[in-house]
């Protein structure tokens, strides 16, 4: 079963319209677009990458890691991931052996993080944020979006700041603050937004929410941060260079600062990915099946 496993790795920018029928999985994040499906091979043309077999098996287990991420090691992806499983779960056109295949790739890529990685996940866009926030002092936080992104950000702060939100779909919204008892401000009034020292974003669009005017005037007081982690920003492409907007590549650069200290935990993982992939081709041959005790770590 595994051998007819496809993977469709799209990247971020590139344009890609995918089918609206059949029993394919699909997973979109702000870095790219996972389209899988089981079947016969079929020539897809560059700019796509196909994966095939336990190769698409290694590349999503890999990047469910945090191993194809910019911010190696980060965790948002698994839970990208949960939330996009969860979804292809409830679809009545699902595929059982596909939907065995996704299953058992969330447990390995559990397993290697919590045996490889668990420690080098500190430095995830959440947490960055919060250390840049803590060192400015900043208690009156307001998140943009209600994506896992803006959930994990919430989880940094709770108890700690005074946390606000506001996104597009309001219901939606005032469901995320009840649940974790913080405060809604609606959507795209900046007037409101004028009094919040510290704006941390967490939306991909190409619109343009907000403008040089608006981040001029915003930045008149003293202490102040913009947290941009959208991708793509929806900050103004021409906006002058500003000391209190802090960009995602921004993120990156500070990020790259802890990779050595990655490294080897990093590579202990990749060589723990490629020793199991090939035994999860038998997994899905064979009724009997191999466990995670069969491999040998190091």
């Amino acid at each position: 079963m595994l051998e007819n496993l496809n993977l469709l790795h799209i990247s971020e920018n590139t344009p890609f319209d995918p089918p609206t029928e059949g029993s394919h999985f699909l997973m979109k994040t702000c870095q790219r677009t996972l389209l899988l499906y089981l079947g016969p091979y079929r020539e897809i043309q560059a700019p796509y990458k196909l994966y095939q077999g336990v190769n698409a098996y290694q590349f999503l287990l890999e990047t469910l890691c945090g191993l194809k991420s910019k911010l190696l090691g980060e965790y948002e992806i698994l839970g990208q991931y949960k939330t996009s499983l969860q979804n292809y779960l409830l679809r009545p056109n699902k595929n059982p052996h596909l939907t065995k295949i996704l299953a058992k790739i969330l447990s390995d890529a559990k397993k290697i993080r919590g045996h490889y990685l668990d420690s080098i996940g500190q430095k995830t866009y959440a947490a960055l944020a919060r250390k840049l926030v803590n060192e400015k002092e900043l208690n009156d936080v307001l998140i943009f979006g209600q994506g896992q992104l803006s959930k994990d950000i919430v989880h940094q702060f709770l108890d700690k700041k005074n946390i606000y939100l506001s996104a597009r779909n309001a219901e939606k919204a005032k469901s995320f603050c009840k649940q974790y008892n913080i405060s809604f401000v609606p959507w795209k009034d900046y007037n409101s937004y004028h009094h919040f020292p510290c704006l941390i974003n967490c939306i991909g669009t190409k619109e343009v929410l907000f403008n040089n005017q608006f981040v001029q005037q915003w930045s008149q007081k003293k202490e102040q941060l913009f947290i941009d982690l959208g991708e793509p920003s929806p900050l103004c492409p021409s906006l002058n260079s500003q000391e209190k907007v802090i960009r995602l590549s921004e993120i990156y650069l500070e990020a790259q600062i802890v990779e050595e200290k990655k490294r080897s935990k990093i590579e202990k993982a990749q060589k723990a990915i490629q020793e199991l992939t090939p035994i999860r081709k038998n997994t899905f041959t064979f009724s009997y099946p191999f466990g995670w005790d069969e491999l040998q770590f190091a």
